[in-house]
């Protein structure tokens, strides 16, 4: 999400519709994750990317009533293993905000978020979607961070509707 709306926002994408997953206004930071557990998240995984995968696939379905299966279909994903490919985006979502752009391009969203997302806590989407001043806000209850994946039917319908 977070990089759909840079890319809107440098008019380089100019999508017509716009959902979004749990997206992060400030991911660290403001009602964001605190600067000391990303350090020691991102040392963590330089270190150690295969349990640190396996931890945060926990953490992605954490919170989830399909907590199992979410954690199932996710350890089939073996490119977060590619540690040259992830530092980087790491780094810079660190250091990310929206605070400051104009965003002024980018379609009314239809925002989606668990409530209860460990990973991304709720309190940033509420913020981007203030900051962008229109769309749609919907919390999704016994869901964790990945609502595509809690209710793929649900999902997929909500998109469907939006068309």
């Amino acid at each position: 999400g977070q990089l759909a709306l840079r890319a809107i926002a440098a008019g380089v994408l100019k999508p017509k519709k716009l959902t979004l997953i749990a997206a992060p206004y400030q991911f660290v930071g403001e009602n964001g994750m605190d600067d000391f557990t990303f350090t020691q998240f991102r040392a963590n995984y330089e270190t150690s990317a295969s349990r640190s995968k396996t931890r945060f696939h926990g953490l992605i379905a954490k919170g989830d009533k399909h907590h199992k299966r979410i954690v199932e279909e996710l350890d089939h994903h073996h490119e977060v293993e590619n540690i040259a490919r992830w530092l980087p985006w790491l780094d810079d979502l660190s250091r990310f905000s929206f605070k400051d752009m104009d965003l002024s391009k980018v379609p009314a969203p239809l925002i989606i978020h668990g409530v209860n997302d460990v990973i991304v806590p709720i309190g940033q989407s509420e913020a981007l979607a203030k900051h962008l001043g229109s769309g749609i806000f919907e919390r999704w209850e016994e869901c964790g961070h990945a609502p595509h994946l809690h209710d793929t039917k649900k999902f997929t319908a909500r998109l469907n509707a939006c068309q």
